[in-house]
């Protein structure tokens, strides 16, 4: 899978919405990674805020997304739900401005057009593969495998608080300037800079019935 490749899932997947999506990097993000690094264990607060998402067997949310780039006059605008389900994987499904599905597990991502399925292995593509596996990793709570792939910064409560992610692989690096999450009893936005500085801001709300099993048609979603 080529490098257009991969621009094209980060556009379909991760990009996000928000009113600062024009702006430069803003002071609070700063703030944010201007504390140390955390280190898994040393922090009562990180550990409270991975159980609290660690807890949630199945998420369901909307999302809202959309990609700012510095060559385009409007930010690119998308929107769909998500669906994670603990031991199984990420569902994503953009409804707008055109349908597109992806399923992210612990050992392949697939992209669902139509009856064809493209998928991809670590062994196949380690940057697209380890850039998904963040996001999978952020929605369960998993900031042990999260912490393997990047720098943690902490910022707040359990109750309101803000991860900042600076990438250690290098190849991260030539794609990833900083990621940070934004939360209380679960996640509700991510913002990804990348290295040409254009933004992306995710915002999730949660749906009835939001953490309820899983029902057949959904798990069809994870038979591949």
């Amino acid at each position: 899978m080529s490098h257009r490749a991969f621009l094209f899932f980060c556009s379909v997947v991760l990009w996000g919405v928000s009113a600062l999506a024009s702006a430069g990097p803003s002071s609070s993000a700063d703030t944010l990674f201007e504390h140390g690094i955390v280190k898994l264990g040393s922090s009562d607060t990180l550990l409270e805020i991975t159980r609290q998402l660690r807890q949630k067997i199945v998420v369901r949310s909307s999302f809202e997304q959309s990609r700012t780039m510095r060559v385009l006059r409007k930010p690119i605008r998308s929107s769909g739900t998500i669906l994670y389900a603990k031991n199984k994987g990420l569902y994503w499904q953009t409804t707008k401005p055109f349908i597109s599905e992806m399923v992210i597990t612990d050992r392949v991502l697939i992209q669902k057009d139509g009856e064809h399925l493209i998928t991809v292995t670590a062994q196949q593509q380690p940057v697209l593969f380890a850039f998904s596996q963040a996001f999978f990793y952020m929605l369960g709570g998993d900031l042990k495998s999260l912490s393997r792939q990047f720098t943690i910064h902490l910022e707040g409560d359990t109750t309101a608080w803000r991860i900042g992610l600076l990438p250690k692989d290098k190849q991260l690096k030539q794609f990833i300037h900083r990621v940070e999450l934004r939360g209380g009893q679960q996640l509700d936005s991510v913002q990804v800079i990348d290295r040409s500085g254009d933004k992306t801001d995710m915002h999730f709300q949660p749906v009835p019935a939001g953490n309820s099993p899983l029902i057949a048609a959904e798990l069809a979603h994870f038979d591949f």
